[in-house]
């Protein structure tokens, strides 16, 4: 009982009437220290606050420096500005290889095709224009002037511009639903259309030759262009009328159809062109060359093959060459015993062809974003495509020559589909549409007489591959096929030879990403059965990911929109949705889904040019959007290890992202001289695959401990005892900063300053 104070008991007015005044009396100063204890609530929520999320200063490098501690540990000595303890550091490698497509171009524009003299050039651009360059050799390269071509009866392909001859003060260009346009480019600063002649075909080739232009095009066979002062002539001759590729050496002439038909032909005594042999390659050709001694052709099963003109026109088989990537263009260095040949994911091959006999790749340039004109002329090689003109002299040629491109594997057969990575049981593995393989070499499926514990589940194109699983690694032959249907028809734009994009066996239950459906079945050793259930999506399946046991992430796409539909699969008979993410409408051309991954209550959405998406399934029902990070180009495939998330860019190489805490942060690019289409972290190696289904091993970004509370100008990074030499980028980034600078690790530990 308090001091002073009289016992009350029930129903005393007086004790109340008391309590009444003392409240009255005491009112002003009970208010007053209410809000002075809100007062410094509040401050002290703002303190923390501003100590959490208060923005942290720009960061500036000055000076990194390899030393080592008093411990005589390596680490890098950080200088600059805005240094501090919440930064995160990585190490990431750096291939020193050269691309010509990160370079700066001599001109930047998307081309399509370039036609050169060795002083002017006349290039043809997405947004169909036509650009008059002066290319002259020993001066920068400049644009003198351009056309707008029209727009009419333009074709919805993106190669409305097919093909472009150059020859003297006339251009000749091919357009799709068009035909032929005659330019004058006497005054480069204004080209201007003279004269044009309509055709209803589209024109693939043109070849300058010793009276005039040559060309092909599917179903008009090979035609002659001339022009007499500012009109066109169009004449058809007699040959192959498949041809769409033709090359011409002097007198001579050979075209190709797809099917490896070819036509030679020879200028007769009146100087017409006449058919003078032919030869069945039953094999397709992508593109040919003719020169004095050789007839040069690339096959789509990626070989060159040579034949000999001496006895012409009979030709002789000299030499093939088996290349690594897939053809698509071929040129010939007549100065030099050269053949440039662009390779698809690759870059520009050259070949010595010094002796037909013993034809080798003497180098490849590499080219993530390929190109689709190649010319040489006068000592340079002239690179047109989407990275745009690159001018190459000979001694910039030699010097990409002399850096070694990455070594890779390619143990699955091309034309197969794409080829996708995955691990089981800790070994690597590379699968398509028809196969399986163990990606090291040798034995990898588990003992035989080890007992069958599960199915690894691959798709086909109309069905399931199942593979027994013993030890957890899948045997390379498949125990089984399922075949799968859908007849659903979703749009005109959806290719319907592929009827399955996902599978997963879980539990005892096959689950199908069929064209518009997730469909169930019940599997296990003894067999599939009936189809249970068949859950239809809201437009066509494109991937599936495992949220939990019992929940499926669907990515799908529509007419209308793209989203991901979080399924309950709990009761395999009856899947239900638990959630949805909806993406808006206008985001469907640009945000394309291209991956997902999900860990714990975490899923991360791959949504092409819109970067990756991070969202919460804590609640199903309800996913909420965490973070959106922006990529450099366009977001591809995912992997995740050790809390970094790897993300293929079909533009700049491998993008990774901290993903280790409550916040995401993009750590940096991994810039490779490879297009990454697939991409998966294993152990301590960045595994890749590019277009044509070559798989490059690459080390892995290391990450730095800061130690913790520094802050100021320096910073001490410990180095990860036994790091590879070589050079290095070295990233500190916060979620608001991040700095990039280049780091050499030498191969001896003494202090220097890099």
């Amino acid at each position: 009982m308090a001091a002073g104070r009289p016992h009350c008991g029930a129903g005393d007015e007086a004790c109340a009437r008391r309590d009444d005044m003392l409240l009255k009396e005491n009112m002003p100063r009970l208010v007053l220290s209410g809000v002075i204890l809100l007062a410094l609530s509040g401050l002290l929520v703002l303190a923390v606050v501003w100590r959490d999320d208060s923005p942290h200063p720009d960061v500036a490098l000055e000076k990194v420096t390899f030393s080592r501690d008093a411990a005589g540990k390596p680490v890098l000595a950080v200088q600059g500005e805005g240094l501090h303890g919440s930064l995160r550091a990585m190490l990431i490698p750096d291939r020193q290889l050269d691309d010509i497509s990160s370079a700066n171009p001599d001109v930047s524009a998307v081309f399509y095709q370039c036609a050169t003299d060795g002083r002017l050039a006349v290039a043809t651009a997405n947004d169909q224009r036509v650009l008059t360059l002066d290319v002259t050799a020993g001066q920068p390269v400049r644009v003198l002037g351009s056309l707008q071509l029209s727009q009419e009866k333009l074709g919805s392909g993106a190669y409305a511009t097919a093909v472009v001859a150059l020859v003297g003060s006339r251009a000749v260009i091919a357009r799709n639903s068009v035909g032929l346009l005659l330019l004058d480019v006497s005054d480069p600063r204004a080209p201007s259309e003279v004269s044009r002649v309509e055709l209803p075909i589209n024109l693939t080739d043109l070849a300058v030759g010793h009276d005039g232009l040559y060309a092909v095009g599917r179903g008009a066979g090979l035609l002659k262009v001339t022009y007499a002062g500012d009109r066109l002539h169009v004449r058809s001759l007699p040959g192959n009328q498949g041809a769409w590729r033709l090359a011409v050496d002097g007198r001579r002439l050979v075209t190709t159809g797809h099917n490896g038909e070819l036509a030679l032909y020879e200028a007769d005594a009146r100087d017409r062109m006449a058919p003078v042999g032919s030869l069945a390659l039953r094999q397709e050709v992508r593109d040919l060359v003719l020169t004095r001694d050789a007839l040069y052709l690339v096959t789509a099963d990626s070989r060159l093959l040579i034949y000999s003109t001496a006895t012409w026109p009979r030709l002789v088989p000299a030499g093939d060459l088996e290349l690594k990537g897939q053809p698509l263009r071929l040129e010939a260095a007549r100065e030099l015993p050269l053949l440039f040949c662009t390779l698809v994911g690759k870059g520009v091959a050259a070949i010595d062809v010094g002796s037909a006999l013993k034809p080798h790749v003497a180098g490849v340039f590499n080219m993530s974003r390929p190109a689709s004109s190649v010319q040489f002329k006068g000592g340079r090689l002239f690179l047109a495509g989407i990275a745009g003109l690159h001018v190459l002299p000979t001694e910039r040629l030699r010097q990409l020559l002399s850096v070694a491109a990455p070594e890779s594997v390619s143990p699955l057969a091309p034309g197969s589909g794409k080829v996708r990575l995955l691990v089981r049981g800790g070994k690597l593995f590379a699968y398509n549409s028809r196969s399986l393989v163990y990606v090291d070499g040798g034995s990898a499926g588990g003992a035989a007489g080890e007992p069958l514990e599960t199915f690894l589940a691959l798709p086909e194109n109309d069905g399931v591959r199942l593979h027994a699983l013993r030890g957890g690694v899948p045997d390379l032959d498949p125990s089984a096929r399922v075949p799968i249907s859908d007849p659903n028809q979703l749009s005109n734009d959806i290719d319907y030879s592929i009827s399955v994009h996902d599978a997963a066996w879980r539990d005892g239950m096959l689950f199908v990403l069929s064209r518009s459906q997730l469909q169930i079945f019940p599997c296990d050793a003894s067999g599939t059965g009936p189809q249970l259930a068949a859950h239809q999506l809201p437009g066509e399946t494109l991937h599936m990911a495992w949220v939990t046991p019992k929940l499926l992430a669907v990515a799908y796409r529509s007419s209308e929109r793209n989203g991901v539909e979080l399924v309950d699969v709990s009761v395999p008979g009856a899947p239900r949705v638990a959630g949805a993410v909806l993406f808006p409408r206008h985001q469907r051309t640009v945000g394309d889904i291209r991956a997902l991954l999900a860990d714990d209550s975490r899923l991360y959405v791959s949504r092409s040019r819109l970067g990756v998406e991070i969202y919460d399934l804590a609640q199903p029902a309800q996913p909420k959007l965490v973070q959106r990070i922006d990529t450099p180009g366009s977001a591809g495939r995912l992997s995740l290890q050790n809390g970094l998330l790897a993300v293929s860019d079909l533009e700049a190489g491998v993008f990774f992202i901290d993903v280790n805490g409550e916040y995401v942060v993009p750590a940096g690019t991994y810039r490779l001289p490879v297009v990454a289409h697939d991409v998966l972290m294993h152990g301590g190696q960045l595994l890749v695959t590019n277009a044509t289904g070559d798989i490059f091993r690459f080390a892995l970004p290391q990450r730095l401990n800061l130690p913790v509370g520094e802050s100021g100008r320096n910073l001490e990074l410990p180095v990860p005892q036994g790091l590879p030499p070589g050079a290095y980028t070295l990233s500190l980034y916060d979620g608001e900063n991040s700095v990039e600078w280049p780091v050499t690790v030498p191969a001896a530990p003494p202090a220097q300053n890099l």
